[in-house]
């Protein structure tokens, strides 16, 4: 027994120490720019024109600069424009409309509200925690009614379907239903919309092998880039005081000569002076706002499209999530039955988090999500691989709001810099509120969707955000 426990410590030891030093470096490493050759989404084949939109006539002066083309900056865009027709608004992206983290995700809208409620009570107590999870709850709806409202339901598959949640070890499954449980007796007008299945049930009512349990109730999914892409275009054509830049990235902001003065944001094609700028980049927000640094880090993910199964079980009227041991992956599946498939976070240990790096693909990633389905016993092989940049909130909570001095590091003049992002991996189920709830706050107007002071930008809250010890337990605890 001596003989073995000192190799096995010189072994582990330094690389848990090298783990911890890469979670230290991602802690104080600003993002930096996108990459200019990421890998090819499969969401992203044959785009439309709108995908490299570039002004005939570049902007000089505008009310709003929006930085990001995806959920968020698109939701502030329409938002902005439905309700100030007028308002002179430039949209710039550092690369193509909607080629981020939107561009690049599982498809679900899975707000996880009988999952997170319970955590949220822990931390924010009963009344908060019944805020943000109904803030969640309500973003299926809207974005299905957003979608008809645009006549695109059918061109973005956007679709009610059934969450089935799969776990494959004890504890897991234990601490699931008494989540659900406290879920139910908090929104008692939820019970019937979710069942529990056992071991037995689960295997026989979804032919999944193994799992120790399973949790089935309402969700959503969609084709994200075929929602945002003709909300863009058509923002485009009938909004003369709405400009798009792609291949534009915003190199730096220059503060205001005075308190009357506006912003000017520099890019390779030109500069633009603007009142308000708001920062929808999500994982790339530190990159602008260095005082995020650490608080909100950027952390690539890996997504696969497969071969449809000969499987019924994944049809496109069902999602799926699987609660590994340590970790867990998602699917979807689309009308024609191809697989998106993503997940293998845990399984790439540290390498994912802190990187901006979307033109690689990690190995181990690669022969987790390549694996796993034919392991459970589903014949799928892997049509194509891509990876996307997500930005973690170091507090779970997204940031929201206006960005103090102390975090942008440039004073305010006539208007304000303001942020939505941090999304934790859950940008479809948070994004379009977000943006929306900013939107009212440039404008001044009444009417924001519910968002609880904590998800507010200050500098206390930036300093609690940041820390080795809440990167080890989101990551590995």
């Amino acid at each position: 027994m001596g003989s073995t426990v000192s190799p096995l410590t010189e072994l582990v030891l330094p690389n848990f120490d090298s783990y911890l030093q890469s979670l230290a470096d991602a802690l104080s490493t600003t993002p930096g720019q996108p990459v200019s050759n990421p890998t090819s989404s499969f969401w992203l084949s044959d785009p439309p024109p709108v995908f490299t939109h570039q002004s005939p006539t570049f902007p000089t002066a505008v009310d709003v600069v929006i930085i990001g083309s995806g959920i968020t900056g698109t939701a502030a865009a329409r938002t902005l424009l439905s309700n100030s027709p007028d308002l002179r608004v430039a949209m710039l992206d550092a690369r193509e409309a909607c080629s981020g983290a939107t561009g690049r995700n599982g498809g679900h809208i899975k707000p996880n509200s009988w999952e997170l409620f319970p955590k949220l009570v822990a931390i924010f107590g009963r009344e908060k925690a019944r805020k943000v999870t109904e803030f969640r709850m309500g973003i299926l709806d809207k974005m299905i009614a957003i979608a008809d409202a645009e006549g695109v339901t059918e061109e973005c598959q956007i679709r009610k379907v059934e969450a089935v949640d799969v776990y494959f070890d004890a504890e897991s499954w234990a601490i699931a239903k008494s989540c659900l449980g406290i879920y139910l007796e908090e929104f008692p007008e939820e019970i019937g919309k979710w069942e529990t299945y056992e071991r037995e049930e689960a295997w026989q009512e979804f032919d999944i092998p193994h799992a120790k349990g399973i949790i089935a109730g309402p969700a959503g999914a969609l084709w994200p880039a075929r929602l945002i892409h003709p909300i863009l275009a058509r923002l485009l054509s009938t909004h003369p005081t709405f400009t798009l830049d792609t291949r534009t990235p915003v190199t730096s902001i220059a503060p205001p000569d005075s308190t009357i003065s506006p912003y000017v944001v520099h890019t390779p094609r030109g500069e633009i002076t603007a009142t308000h700028i708001l920062h929808a980049t999500n994982g790339y927000t530190a990159n602008l706002l260095p005082g995020l640094t650490g608080a909100l880090l950027p952390v690539r993910g890996t997504m696969t499209a497969q071969s449809p199964p000969t499987k019924i079980l994944f049809h496109r009227n069902r999602s799926w999530q699987f609660q590994w041991d340590q970790g867990y992956d998602y699917l979807t599946s689309l009308p024609d039955r191809t697989v998106m498939f993503g997940g293998g976070l845990r399984q790439a240990l540290t390498t994912e988090i802190g990187t901006v790096d979307d033109s690689v693909v990690n190995v181990c990633t690669t022969i987790h999500l390549s694996g796993v389905l034919p392991a459970i016993g589903v014949d799928t092989k892997v049509q194509k691989i891509w990876t996307g940049i997500m930005g973690f909130s170091g507090d779970v909570l997204p940031w929201i709001g206006e960005v103090p001095p102390e975090i942008s590091g440039r004073r305010q003049g006539t208007g304000k810099e303001w942020v939505a992002a941090g999304y934790t991996g859950e940008g479809m189920c948070i994004a379009w509120g977000a943006a929306e709830e900013v939107v009212t706050r440039i404008l001044g107007v009444k009417g924001g969707v519910g968002v609880i002071e904590e998800m507010d930008v200050t500098v206390e809250r930036v300093e609690r955000a940041k820390g080795l010890e809440r990167l080890v337990g989101m990551f590995f605890g």
